[in-house]
């Protein structure tokens, strides 16, 4: 699995009026052989890649290949169908139904699909067991930690087996323990699935030397 992006521009927005170059002739290659990580202080643009690695935003100039097949943003369906069949995503904040059950939240991208089955729940199940808390899979969200909350955005990320993960800060709020558990996970996918993971963070507990660690303050080409 492979991600290139290629003489990317990228402006956000500071307020209504102004907008600021982030990202000026910016290219970049990614695989699965090792865990990506982001690097840099914020406002260097972290999360912004993340998200247009993800499809969530287009860069405003530039060629991204998905596994070698180029990225069409005008096409609205194919853009749909990348995000929630081959891209699973892990938000600093996990971005949960509060009123759902942890199970429910899981499955939500299988019912968006419209491939509820008992293999899906089947599935949903042994996620949460691996991320140690199967005993929850009734409990309604809002009545989680916020370490328990990021475990179940975990476990929804991965229901899809997806091609590519994205987690931007996954550790920021964390203790230790629950750091361990979601670095954990994210490793084994990347060895047992030969998943991509890219991961934006300001967390050196969870860097290793074996990983690919790209610095946006001195990797890339930043206005």
């Amino acid at each position: 699995m492979k991600i290139e992006i290629h003489n990317m521009y990228k402006k956000y927005q500071v307020d209504y009026f102004r907008r600021k170059q982030i990202f000026s002739d910016f290219s970049l290659k990614l695989d699965s052989e090792k865990i990506n990580f982001i690097v840099g202080d914020s406002g260097t643009g972290k999360t912004t890649l993340l998200n247009i690695i993800g499809l969530v935003e287009k860069m405003d100039r530039g060629v991204y290949y998905f596994d070698g097949s180029p990225i069409k943003y005008k096409n609205k369906k194919e853009i749909l169908k990348y995000r929630n069949s081959r891209i699973g995503y892990v938000h600093q904040e996990a971005m949960l139904i509060s009123k759902l059950s942890v199970l429910d939240n899981v499955l939500l991208p299988i019912y968006i699909g419209g491939k509820v089955n008992g293999n899906a729940y089947t599935k949903a199940f042994g996620l949460l067991e691996r991320l140690g808390i199967g005993n929850l899979k009734n409990v309604i969200v809002e009545k989680l930690s916020g370490g328990e909350k990021q475990r179940v955005e975990m476990a929804r990320a991965l229901i899809n087996n997806p091609d590519v993960i994205i987690a931007d800060e996954p550790t920021a709020s964390l203790d230790a323990d629950n750091a361990r558990i979601i670095m954990r996970e994210l490793r084994q996918i990347n060895t047992e699935n030969n998943s991509m993971v890219v991961v934006a963070t300001h967390d050196n507990r969870i860097l290793s030397p074996k990983d690919n660690i790209l610095s946006l303050e001195s990797d890339v080409n930043i206005r």
